[in-house]
């Protein structure tokens, strides 16, 4: 029998198929392997779980006896992390993966796992997953009445200072109580902690506690609506004692053990542009890195460790002189920073690469730009900025970075390792050309700021979701160096408005908004500082560059009076007079709102000692250095008024935290905690003189 199909029916089959031909498939990937432990042995029960990034979806494996996992995933950004992810037993140290190692920390939005894309089609077998064990608290619940509160969930927060340099934060964790109201709850390291629950409204909270992971020591017990005692000790020498026995303990400086091998690696690949075409013209870097403090830094020393991880002791390295065998030191000199040019193909080779963990960089062609972005580097580590941005790069079934969907997820620097006498081969490295700023730096008078490091603020157009600045709303910031005349360097990401903001000692300058144009426009930035510095001869030889800390005994010069001012400590009024006669000044006169302004902009807010004061005629306040007062900004809310003395008894003026004035007198709160002052320079000297001579010192 024949059947005819209508036409209407065929097409919507034939347009259904091209529709499903037409939807992205996601190509199914796999990766397998085993979970061993510090000590090598394979550990069964552990949870490894691949998280996809942009929808949350977690494939899991847990290792069987002999550790091992395997876990089918998709060619889509994800997370390799064990479950579960805020309280597993275990914390991935390192991974083994085709002679590259891998560590957590990739991404300074996910400190703790690692991030990575598959390759379509990808299989990733034989991985090695290394992890260490965490830090167990096994904490307890009590009513007010001392019975527990057991079998129920309560919120239970925590923050910290832990001993390996992380400051872990936990917020809300839905914690389960036992019937014996007992929870447990794992930390990376130990060190001091501070927790709080609650339930029903009830908060039990308690002061810093030393965790060190024995149970024997670690009494945590929390009281709803009280406080538990605290286990540590109130003396301060005992609390750093006891640190530094814990340090020993843990794998504080490197826990990424260096390998004693002689066998070197090699790392080749080529380097593309973001449409695949190869690219040259600058040079990569393998800067050797080293694990403290909670985060890789640049590698200052090599550390030698043995492989009993019950007592993990430093190993003495003997030095032979001609005497005695020596116990020298117990480490080894860093390795040495790597450099490849990229040939005219793309091309790059790295060979003689010794054990140890590296980050790949690119390397500034011009050593008297600008230093890398502060914070944008994964790990910390500042290099001198290039004209290229590395994206994304590829190792074999892996790519790291390039997250278009997750655009939050900064990546700059990548931090790997090498398995001794491997050899890397086909790394494909992905970069993108940014755009050029050249700036200037110049005091008030318009002379450079000269062959110096300080530091700029940059506030950036805001694309998709925004940035966190900080208090003023900089979302980044650069070290800069500037040249003979003043001159700098600086690289952004995108075209737009954006703001600056320097700080040389004292002096400030601000730009903006500056409209930056692609790279092939010309961009240029001009900072102009609030002031003038004199520095005194002795120090011309010696500055410091540091701008977060005013040099000592400089003057600086207001542009809008030509004026030169400087603060001083002091012990009181008297000691502050005499310093301003010593300097061939005054104590500062301020005459007019700008110059007020001027003042507390360039030092502060604070309590200083200023020219004010009726010494010679009781109610008329004339200025230290004879001037008379034109201007006025007596503070009508006095901050600490004193009863005891009489307005007669008050003759000195001090500026507060508002910027305003204040009567004063000798031993009133206001005169103990003044100990600073402002000296003018103006060619006038003091005419006043004191009641009483200065106290002695």
């Amino acid at each position: 029998m024949r059947i005819e199909v209508p036409n209407f029916l065929i097409i919507f089959v034939l347009c259904l198929v091209l529709l499903l031909s037409a939807i992205p498939t996601l190509s199914a990937e796999t990766f397998s392997g085993h979970v061993l432990d510090e000590a090598g042995k394979p550990i069964a029960g552990i949870t490894v779980a691949l998280r996809e990034l942009n929808s949350d979806t977690v494939e899991s494996s847990i290792t069987d006896d002999d550790g091992r996992f395997s876990i089918s995933s998709t060619n889509v950004p994800v997370e390799l992390m064990l479950y579960p992810k805020t309280n597993a037993p275990y914390t991935i140290s390192m991974v083994h993966i085709a002679g590259m190692i891998y560590y957590p920390g990739q991404h300074v939005n996910l400190p703790e796992n690692i991030v990575f894309t598959f390759v379509e089609g990808a299989n990733i077998k034989d991985v090695q997953i290394n992890v260490r064990k965490r830090t167990l608290i096994r904490g307890r619940v009590l009513k007010q009445d001392g019975t527990p509160l057991n079998n129920v969930n309560a919120l239970l927060n925590l923050s910290g200072q832990a001993l390996n340099g992380t400051s872990p934060i936990i917020r809300g964790m839905l914690t389960q109580l036992d019937q014996d109201g007992y929870f447990e709850l794992y930390v990376d390291s130990p060190g001091y902690y501070t927790f709080s629950l609650e339930y029903q409204k009830e908060i039990a909270r308690t002061d810093e506690i030393l965790i060190t992971g024995k149970p024997d020591d670690d009494k945590l017990v929390l009281m709803l609506g009280g406080k538990t005692e605290t286990n540590l000790s109130e003396d301060l020498g005992d609390r750093q004692q006891q640190t530094q026995k814990l340090k020993r303990n843990i794998d504080q400086f490197n826990p990424i053990p260096t390998s004693s091998s002689k066998e070197k690696a090699t790392f080749s690949g080529r380097v593309v542009d973001t449409n695949g075409n190869a690219i040259s013209g600058f040079k990569l870097g393998l800067q050797p890195m080293q694990y403290y403090g909670g985060m890789f830094r640049k590698e200052r020393m090599r550390f030698i460790k043995t492989n009993d991880h019950l007592s993990d002791e430093t190993v003495p390295i003997k030095k032979e002189t001609p005497n005695e065998s020596v116990i020298e030191d117990d480490t080894l000199p860093p390795r040495n920073q790597l450099v490849s040019p990229i040939t005219a193909s793309g091309t790059f080779s790295f060979n003689q690469i010794e054990a140890g963990p590296l980050q790949l960089f690119i390397l500034s062609e011009d050593t008297t730009s600008n230093k890398g972005k502060i914070g944008t580097g994964i790990h910390g580590q500042e290099h001198l900025e290039s004209e290229f941005e590395i994206l994304s790069v590829k190792f074999g079934p892996m790519i790291f970075g390039n997250f278009e969907e997750l655009p939050f997820l900064l990546f700059n620097q990548i931090t790997f390792g090498i398995t001794p006498g491997a050899t890397i081969e086909n790394v494909e490295i992905t970069v993108k050309r940014r755009i050029k700023v050249s700036g200037r730096v110049i005091y008030a008078d318009g002379t450079p700021l000269k062959d110096l490091i300080t530091k700029l603020r940059i506030k950036e157009p805001q694309h998709g979701i925004p940035s966190l600045g900080d208090a003023d709303g900089y979302t980044s910031q650069a070290n800069i160096r500037t040249d003979t005349y003043g001159f700098f360097n600086i690289f952004v990401e995108n075209p737009g408005d954006y703001f600056f903001h320097v700080k040389y000692i004292v002096l400030t300058a601000e730009a903006g908004p500056i409209t930056i144009k692609d790279s092939v426009q010309q961009n240029e930035l001009i900072l102009k500082l609030n002031g003038n510095i004199l520095f005194p001869d002795s120090l011309i030889d010696n500055m410091a560059t540091n701008d977060d800390e005013q040099l000592p005994d400089v003057w600086v010069v207001n542009p809008a009076n030509g004026h030169s001012y400087k603060v001083v400590e002091c012990e009181d009024w008297y000691d502050a007079h005499l310093k301003a006669t010593q300097n061939g000044a005054h104590l500062v006169s301020i005459n007019d709102e700008v110059e007020h302004k001027w003042i507390t902009e360039i030092f502060g807010s604070g309590f200083f000692w200023i020219g004010l004061n009726d010494l010679e005629k009781e109610g008329e306040w004339l200025w230290d250095s004879g001037e008379p007062l034109t201007y006025k900004l007596w503070e009508t809310d006095e901050l600490f008024p004193e009863g005891t003395l009489s307005d007669v008894e008050k003759d000195y003026a001090v500026m507060n935290i508002n910027g305003k004035w204040q009567a004063t007198g000798p031993q009133t709160t206001v005169w103990i905690m003044t100990r600073q002052a402002i000296l003018e320079n103006d060619g006038l000297l003091s005419t006043i003189q004191p009641k009483s001579e200065p106290v002695e010192k």
